[in-house]
């Protein structure tokens, strides 16, 4: 460790082992080359940095990632069916949701509970999800496929969620120019429903196709 100012220490270490010949004031300051492919794995499992993402960012793997595991079995199997007229509605919970995302679908995730409700937020504005506390949402899950085919020849050098990406910054972008101040400020708002959580049994009129 060195003092503020002054350059570290490492004559101690084998010649081949010293970075200071190169990269103190004494030395060459010369660059360190690292290849590549030495951040593929962060690359490939960090999901996130240490700084808030875009919401429609988050939104994307959520809904790609982590929405259906929060669907009940009768309503996987139904989800199977991929029926895009078909919506598969459940509860949320922002802490809880942050908890897991931490735990089991990002590595070493530090995602703040605030993102989470920023993006669900979002959602409401996008018009599939909607608030019902200031800690809780009910999210309206639908299989986007074929919508999400519109965009597969527009965009170019996209990523894993590009196609998703442009459905809902569309949407969103529509309701933030088409509505006014307050229908847009409504679509954030807890509406405090009871009694809408989706506990209908999807499985009896299709048993037979499993």
């Amino acid at each position: 460790m060195s003092l503020v100012g002054e350059n570290f220490r490492d004559g101690s270490l084998p010649d081949h082992a010293r970075m200071s010949p190169r990269v103190s004031s004494d030395g060459t300051l010369a660059s360190i080359q690292i290849s590549v492919s030495d951040f593929d794995r962060h690359k490939a499992t960090g999901v996130l940095c240490n700084k808030q993402p875009p919401s429609l960012y988050l939104a994307c793997h959520m809904w790609d990632r982590v929405f259906y595991d929060q669907l009940n079995d009768s309503q996987q199997i139904e989800w199977e069916r991929e029926d895009p007229d078909q919506t598969l509605s459940f509860e949320v919970e922002v802490e809880s949701l942050t908890d897991d995302l931490n735990e089991y679908y990002i590595p070493n995730g530090s995602v703040s509970s605030d993102w989470v409700d920023e993006t669900l937020e979002y959602l409401c504005v996008v018009e599939t999800a909607d608030k019902l506390t200031d800690t809780q949402y009910r999210v309206d899950f639908r299989n986007l496929r074929e919508k999400r085919r519109e965009y597969k020849d527009v965009v170019v050098r996209g990523g894993e969620f590009s196609d998703l990406a442009m459905l809902f910054a569309g949407w969103h972008c529509e309701n933030e120019v088409e509505l006014d101040r307050d229908d847009l400020h409504e679509l954030t708002e807890p509406s405090n429903p009871t009694g809408d959580t989706d506990t209908t049994d999807y499985t009896q009129p299709t048993i037979g196709e499993y």
